[in-house]
C-alpha cells in the first residue's frame, strides 16, 4: 500500500485549513479534563465542598478525552489530502505527537525523577496503554496514556480511511450505529466478562482490568476514532443528520446528568459516543455553512491550538503548585483552594501558549514535511 486512497467526489468541499468551531471546542474539552483532575489535588478545605465538587465534575474529564478521540478521527478524515502517502502522513503525525511528549517526559523526569526502566521506557515509546498495570498506565506524565491510544489511531488511520472510502454511501449510517453499539457494549463486557481486578483508584468503584479495557486499551478507544471518521465521511457526502448545535448540546448535557448516577465503567466512554458524534458534526456543519457559533472567536481558536500542550502540562502544574502549597502553608480554606485552582489554570494556559508558540509550532513547520515537499521561496 503506497498511498492513502483518494475519496470519491464529496458533496461538501473540506476546508483545507481547519474548522474553527471544532478548534475552539478543543479548549472547552481541555477545561473539562482540568476540572476533573482538580478533584484529585485536594486543595478545597471543606469536605462537603470537596464531595460536591467531585460529584459534579468527576465525569467531565471522560467527556473531554472522548471528544478528543472522536475529533481526531473526524479532522484527519475531513481534511485528508488527495494523493497523500503513508510516509508523509506518519511523518506529520510523528512530529505532531512526539516532540511535546518527549519534552514533558524530560521535564517531569527532572522534577520527580524517573521510575524503574520497565515503567519509563514503555511510556517514552507510548506503548504503556497496552498492559493492565496501573503504575505503567500512569507512569511519568500520567496523562500521556491517551497518546498511547493516539499513536495506535495514527498507525491505523490510512488503512481505516481506505476501507471507509470504499463503503457505499447508503451503508455509512449502518456502520456508524454498528460501531456505536459496540462502544455501548464495552462497559458491559468490562463489568460482566473481564475480570474486575484490584481497585486502583481509591474511592472509585472500578477494578483495574475493567478500567484498562474500557478506558486505556487502544483498540477499545479506537471505536471513538472510527466514529469520528464515519461522521466526517457522512458530512462530506451530505448524509449526516441535521441535528443542530443546541439539540446536540442538550443531548450531551442530559447524558451527563444521567451519568452522575451510573457506575464509573459506564461513564468512561459509552455515555458520550453518540452525543459527542452529533455535537462534532453540528459544529463542523456550522463552519462549512459559515453559520455563527460561540466557539469561532480568535482567542478561543488560539487556545484550542494550544490544547495539546495544555493537556500535557496541566497535570504537572496542578501537582507542583498544590504540593508546594500543602508543604509550606498546610490545609487551607475553600476560598484559598479556589484561588489555587484558578492560578494553576492560568499558569498552565500560559505555559501551554509558550510551549505551542516556541516549540510545537516551529517543529511542525520545520520537520512535518520533507525538504522535497517544501517549495523554495
Amino acid at each position: 500500500m503506497d498511498g492513502l486512497a483518494a475519496p470519491p467526489a464529496a458533496r461538501v468541499s473540506p476546508h483545507q485549513a481547519r474548522l474553527p468551531s471544532l478548534t475552539g471546542m478543543r479548549f472547552v474539552a481541555a477545561l473539562l479534563v482540568f476540572a476533573t483532575h482538580g478533584i484529585f489535588v485536594n486543595v478545597l478545605g471543606d469536605q462537603a465542598v470537596k464531595d460536591g465538587y467531585r460529584a459534579v465534575a468527576i465525569n467531565m474529564g471522560s467527556v473531554g478525552v472522548s471528544f478528543f478521540f472522536i475529533l481526531s478521527g473526524f479532522i484527519l478524515t475531513f481534511v485528508a489530502p488527495p494523493g497523500d502517502t503513508l510516509k508523509r502522513f506518519w511523518r506529520r503525525r510523528f512530529f505532531k505527537i512526539y516532540p511535546n511528549h518527549v519534552l514533558m517526559f524530560a521535564v517531569v523526569g527532572l522534577l520527580a525523577g524517573l521510575p524503574a526502566l520497565w515503567l519509563w521506557l514503555p511510556n517514552l515509546l507510548l506503548l504503556h496503554g497496552w498492559w493492565p498495570n496501573y503504575q505503567l498506565m500512569t507512569s511519568v506524565n500520567a496523562v500521556s496514556w491517551t497518546l498511547s491510544c493516539e499513536l495506535f489511531f495514527y498507525f491505523s488511520f490510512p488503512f481505516l480511511l481506505s476501507w471507509i472510502n470504499r463503503i457505499r454511501p447508503e451503508n455509512l449510517g449502518r456502520w456508524f450505529w454498528g460501531t456505536a453499539a459496540v462502544g455501548l457494549a464495552i462497559p458491559f463486557l468490562s463489568r460482566f466478562v473481564i475480570p474486575t481486578g484490584p481497585q486502583p483508584i481509591e474511592g472509585t468503584d472500578i477494578g483495574l482490568y475493567e478500567l484498562w479495557f474500557s478506558t486505556h486499551f487502544p483498540p477499545t478507544r479506537a471505536l471513538e476514532f472510527l466514529i469520528g471518521m464515519l461522521c466526517a465521511r457522512r458530512l462530506l457526502l451530505g448524509l449526516a443528520p441535521r441535528i443542530g448545535l443546541a439539540m446536540s448540546t442538550g443531548i450531551l448535557v442530559a447524558c451527563y446528568v444521567v451519568s452522575l448516577w451510573l457506575p464509573p465503567v459506564f461513564t468512561q466512554v459509552a455515555m458520550w459516543i453518540v452525543p459527542l458524534a452529533l455535537l462534532t458534526t453540528a459544529l463542523a456543519r456550522a463552519d462549512v455553512e459559515d453559520t455563527f457559533t460561540p466557539l469561532r472567536s480568535r482567542p478561543l481558536v488560539f487556545l484550542g491550538d494550544t490544547t495539546y500542550a495544555f493537556y500535557l502540562t496541566h497535570g504537572m502544574v496542578l501537582g507542583t503548585v498544590t504540593y508546594g502549597l500543602q508543604q509550606f502553608v498546610g490545609p487551607g480554606s475553600v476560598g484559598l483552594g479556589v484561588i489555587v485552582l484558578a492560578v494553576c489554570l492560568v499558569l498552565a494556559l500560559g505555559l501551554a501558549a509558550l510551549l505551542y508558540v516556541c516549540w510545537e509550532r516551529p517543529i511542525m513547520r520545520r520537520f512535518s514535511r520533507s525538504r522535497t515537499q517544501v517549495r523554495p521561496g
